[in-house]
Parts: structure tokens; C-alpha cells; sequence
């Protein structure tokens, strides 16, 4: 199980694959290659691959970063991608 921020998906190849919520309801889905994406909430889940075919997904989570002062309101959005742990065959797997 692990926890997103909000973020966008997209779908390089086509996949199959099983989602488990918090709850353990588990969803089968189909996704096509071109598939885009949005979760505009923190979404948590456990995700299996199924088949034999890889699955290439870009991710791209939305995160709140905070500058200046410690307690300043000031706060920058940005996107923050780090091609390293998307290219792992271990990223949709860590608990």
C-alpha cells in the first residue's frame, strides 16, 4: 500500500492491473496505451500488474513546497519528477 498525492497518469503502454483501496476492495482495470489520468485527491493504494507485459506510466505528483522562513505562508507549487524512481520496476510496489 502507499499514498499519492494528487497527480496525472499516463498510460505509455496498455495494462491490466489490480488496484486495492485502504478498505481491501480490489478493482480490475484495463487501461489503454495514451490513457490520461487525473487524481485531484491524495489517493492511497496497493497496485499488481497483471500479465506478462511491462507497464510504462508517467507520473507526475503535484507537491507543496514551502520557502523562506520556518512558519511563512508563502508557498510555491511545482511538479517534482524524478525519472529514477519511475523507471524502477519496484516503484508501484513499495509499502
Amino acid at each position: 500500500m502507499h499514498t499519492h498525492p494528487k497527480f496525472l497518469a499516463y498510460y505509455i503502454d496498455a495494462a491490466q492491473v489490480k488496484l486495492t483501496s485502504p478498505a481491501g476492495k480490489e478493482t480490475v482495470k484495463n487501461i489503454p496505451t495514451g490513457k490520461l489520468l487525473w487524481f485531484p485527491d491524495e489517493t492511497s493504494h496497493a497496485l499488481e500488474v497483471n500479465g506478462t507485459a511491462d507497464q510504462h506510466v508517467l507520473v507526475i505528483e503535484w507537491k507543496e513546497i514551502t520557502h523562506g522562513k520556518i512558519g511563512a505562508t508563502n508557498t510555491l507549487r511545482r511538479v517534482i519528477l524524478d525519472p529514477a524512481f519511475y523507471l524502477t520496476s519496484q516503484a508501484c510496489c513499495d509499502t
